[in-house]
């Protein structure tokens, strides 16, 4: 059964990414991705993602989006999954203005977010940890049960210009595939 959560909830994040019709992806300009995540010159990030050919109408635009996978000698996996985004609009805004990971206990530990909001004044809001909530993933169907568990936080900050920068790292306790 987690199996089967784990396959539906990414089946469910694959097609929130391609029919989501509020953002588009920067993946039209050819040019690589070369900045440090999390800077520390937040004009560093700023201009790079202002040098960004953006189409007009669009609510957010995602920058850039990394997943790296790290694989230890039991078959246990480190993934981090790192996304850049710039919010457009106020519509954008209210829609882009959290974060949230699931995951499940008997076989993660509770991931690790890291997350900033860069304003369009160049002001930096980092994510304050004590705003982190852990909480029961709730099942579609009556009949499942799980121990899957969502942690989810507000971004602070967020208005349209804004600069969304945010990390998940999650690390497995036990091999999912045995």
């Amino acid at each position: 059964m987690p199996r089967l959560n784990f396959f539906l909830a990414t089946l469910g994040f694959i097609l929130f990414l391609f029919l989501n019709p509020v953002s588009i992806s920067a993946a039209d300009n050819a040019q690589p991705w070369n900045v440090p995540r999390f800077v520390d010159d937040a004009k560093t990030l700023s201009d790079s993602v202002s040098a960004i050919n953006i189409p007009a109408g669009v609510d957010a635009v995602v920058i850039d989006e990394e997943e790296n996978y790290v694989f230890d000698a039991q078959g246990r996996n480190v993934h981090t999954q790192y996304v850049v985004y710039k919010v457009l609009t106020q519509r954008g805004a209210e829609g882009w203005a959290d974060i949230g990971y699931s995951w499940e206990p008997w076989h993660q530990d509770r991931p690790t977010l890291r997350a900033r909001v860069i304003t369009p004044d160049g002001i930096i809001h980092t994510l304050d940890p004590s705003t982190i909530t852990d909480a029961p993933a709730k099942e579609d169907e009556s009949l499942i049960y799980s121990d899957r568990r969502v942690i989810r936080a507000p971004l602070p900050a967020v208005t349209p210009g804004s600069i969304i920068e945010q990390e998940e790292v999650t690390k497995e306790t036990a091999s999912f595939f045995g």
